[in-house]
């Protein structure tokens, strides 16, 4: 069976308009800061970075001991920040003084992923021990523990409304996403598709389409408005070698969509920053501007 291919706006390269350098370990994630003027970075040489997104200065830097950082997440008021490490702990940082306010335990494993409601009173985290845990932030204990049945939760993320939760990962069962119920934890659906490793999701700001991406570096597209509804699991429908999109809607039946939604967390001036693996003494990431290179 044939799928029609993707169409590219500009298929010329894009060159970074930034670099910033000072981290010594690899750069596992990115996010803008509310100011939209600085930028922050976890890496796997154990700290937090802050940085001036026009000059690629280093302003401010982080630590709570040595443990690799492989994620993290700033909350919706913009005063706390959340992060997830190798040691297994998750550690809620003031935004204001960069001190650690707590450090919540539980996972057994590395922590991968960590996302925050749409309230700021929960964070959700996933971790290499195969669970994801919902953790109440006045009080740092576990409210639900979801035994996801991934060999390995690298991704783990809040619905926009905060009433679903869908994880990604590893998985001997090739079953590598999964939506949960918030309240309840329990399983909601099996989205299906994927043939190896999902490392992310996001949701769209309307919560009816998850994007996910794996380690093929192909991108997956979900649209779950039957979510709460459907049982079993979806088969997805590749359209080209490099992007698969899936669709179910209440009839659950399966249609690829005709457009990649650009993920809701971007700045609306489209510059996005990019986490990287580089090796050497001091790690560089860079800044891309991307409004003349995007999908249709």
């Amino acid at each position: 069976m044939s799928w029609p291919a993707i169409g590219i706006e500009d298929t010329r390269p894009t060159k970074p308009c930034q670099k910033f350098e000072g981290h010594t370990g690899w750069v596992r994630d990115v996010i803008h800061l509310p100011d939209g003027q600085q930028i922050m970075t976890c890496s796997w040489d154990g700290s937090l970075g802050v940085w001036n997104l026009q000059t690629g200065k280093h302003i401010a830097n982080w630590q709570d001991g040595e443990s690799a950082v492989h994620s993290m997440a700033l909350s919706v008021d913009g005063k706390r920040v959340v992060s997830g490490s190798h040691d297994g702990l998750v550690r809620l940082w003031n935004m204001e003084t960069g001190k650690v306010l707590a450090k919540w335990t539980g996972h057994t494993d590395d922590v991968w992923s960590v996302c925050w409601n749409r309230n700021d009173e929960r964070v959700l985290s996933g971790s290499e021990d195969g669970t994801a845990r919902v953790w109440d932030v006045e009080t740092g204990n576990t409210i639900i523990e979801i035994n996801t049945g991934l060999d390995v939760v690298y991704t783990a993320t809040f619905s926009p409304d905060s009433t679903l939760i869908a994880t990604g990962g590893d998985s001997s069962e090739d079953e590598f996403i999964k939506i949960w119920d918030t309240n309840t934890g329990k399983l909601v659906a099996i989205l299906k598709g994927h043939t190896r490793v999902v490392f992310c999701l996001a949701w769209t700001a309307d919560g009816r389409t998850l994007i996910s991406g794996f380690h093929n570096q192909d991108l997956g597209h979900f649209h779950l408005a039957a979510a709460r509804s459907f049982e079993g699991p979806l088969q997805c429908c590749p359209w080209h070698c490099n992007i698969s999109k899936w669709l179910y809607p209440r009839e659950c039946t399966i249609r690829p969509h005709s457009t990649i939604v650009e993920p809701p967390e971007w700045p609306a001036h489209r510059v996005a920053p990019s986490a990287s693996r580089g090796g050497g003494p001091r790690v560089v990431f860079h800044r891309w501007n991307t409004t003349s290179h995007w999908m249709s």
